[in-house]
């Protein structure tokens, strides 16, 4: 027997195999923890959040006042109150990168909102409105100065921070 019928009547069906990007994503949901202010923990997968970047939890930034503050710490912890025992879903690829919901609302677009993340280099155009918005009300990071957390690991990785005891 043909192989061909059965697979036409799979496809009627719906019963064949989705698209290969929707193969790959796999569905997680829980309640979650946040680990730094762009990555979550999950049971026990770590989550990357989609999209953006905040910065490092050892990082420092300036507030309107040019006080030092720990942005990264700050921010880390804005994302632990925002999923604080609530019930995360997200849709994880295989490099450990997700897009988590609490209900209906985008974490990564609301920590942009917030000013606690920016953008990632390959963020939809939406994140980027977003930031805009945060900017001109001088939410979260935008209140002060910071350097780009990106650029500030590059900084770290060529000038590590080494603890001496005496």
């Amino acid at each position: 027997m043909s192989m061909r019928p059965v697979l036409a009547f799979a496809t009627l069906l719906g019963l064949t195999m989705p698209a290969c990007a929707a193969v790959t994503d796999r569905r997680v949901s829980g309640v979650a923890v946040a680990v730094r202010g762009d990555e979550i923990q999950l049971g026990n997968k770590r989550i990357r959040l989609a999209g953006i970047v905040a910065p490092k939890i050892i990082q420092y930034c300036r507030d309107a006042s040019t006080k030092p503050y720990p942005c990264g710490r700050k921010s880390m912890e804005f994302l632990g109150s925002l999923i604080d025992r609530r019930l995360v879903r997200c849709s994880v690829k295989p490099d450990g990168i997700g897009s988590c919901y609490l209900g209906r609302r985008d974490l990564s677009a609301m920590m942009i909102e917030s000013g606690e993340a920016i953008p990632a280099r390959d963020a939809p155009a939406t994140y980027r409105t977003l930031s805009e918005q945060a900017k001109s009300f001088r939410k979260g990071l935008w209140q002060g100065d910071f350097i780009h957390p990106d650029e500030w690991h590059r900084y770290l990785r060529r000038n590590p921070i080494v603890k001496t005891s005496k």
